[in-house]
């Protein structure tokens, strides 16, 4: 008995619905806000009426939308629009199944469990659905180490003497002749394989220094006690071993980065 709704006339709906009311002596009833909206954006101008009906048509439609929102200043008005929006969006469904094409933009897609089995829509009103991979995941126990505060892993020093002057156990692997080549490469070189460093002259570098180049600047950073600590040892080691100032076998050009032993607090000065 009731008509089937349709968006793109509603007035037509509420005709009909007013009659069958007025036939089976129903109790008035009074029209949602959804209803006066659809109302409004849905009034199309016909050839039977002129530019100024037509207006006249769209404010009374815009009145009565209003006056069932009870808009009363601009910021009601401007709240409903913003709303509109968001009710305008496209709200898709599915998936559906394309079952024939019929024109160039118009396509017959299967809707089962809604009222029609098939449904005629425009192409720009569909949208191409792409199948989700399944995430595997895979649960494992993992240990846990707890690692302390300010731990800092340090690199232990070589006592190179020690072992260049007892070389058979770390080359027992090796064969006779191969042994034996590799202690005559050591004594070779012996300015290279020292507790302290010196200057290696098997390999060489050519610097080139280009004019109007500026020096990198480094900001002072504050650093940890725990580090600062340290810090201090490797300068108090450098010390002992009388490396912090340049030997007079290095050349002018080449720049070596120490860390000279001052007193601070807190900030660290790098220089070279």
């Amino acid at each position: 008995m009731v008509p089937v709704f349709d968006d793109s006339d509603p007035d037509e709906f509420f005709s009909q619905f007013e009659k069958i009311a007025e036939c089976m002596k129903w109790p008035r009833y009074e029209r949602v806000p959804e209803a006066y909206r659809l109302g409004f954006r849905n009034l199309r101008k016909t050839d039977s009426v002129t530019y100024l009906e037509f207006a006249y048509a769209k404010r009374r439609q815009f009145d009565r939308w209003l006056n069932a929102c009870k808009v009363e200043d601009y910021n009601g008005l401007k709240e409903i629009i913003l709303l509109e929006e968001f009710k305008r969006q496209a709200k898709f469904e599915g998936p559906y199944e394309v079952m024939e094409k019929c024109g160039s933009d118009r396509y017959v897609i299967s809707t089962p469990g809604r009222r029609k089995a098939a449904r005629k829509v425009h192409a720009n009103n569909m949208k191409l659905f792409h199948h989700r991979q399944s995430v595997m995941t895979i649960q494992g126990e993992v240990n846990s180490v707890q690692e302390e505060d300010n731990f800092i892993p340090t690199v232990p020093r070589i006592n190179t003497s020690s072992i260049l002057n007892n070389l058979h156990p770390v080359l027992q692997h090796l064969r006779s002749k191969e042994r034996e080549d590799v202690k005559a490469l050591l004594l070779r070189f012996p300015e290279i394989l020292q507790d302290v460093p010196q200057q290696c002259v098997v390999a060489s570098h050519n610097v080139v220094l280009l004019d109007g180049v500026s020096p990198i600047k480094q900001a002072p950073y504050r650093m940890s006690p725990c580090k600062r600590e340290i810090l201090r040892k490797e300068s108090t080691w450098k010390s002992d071993i009388n490396v912090e100032e340049p030997q007079h076998y290095l050349q002018p050009w080449l720049a070596i980065l120490l860390v000279y032993k001052q007193t601070f607090e807190g900030f660290l000065g790098v220089g070279q």
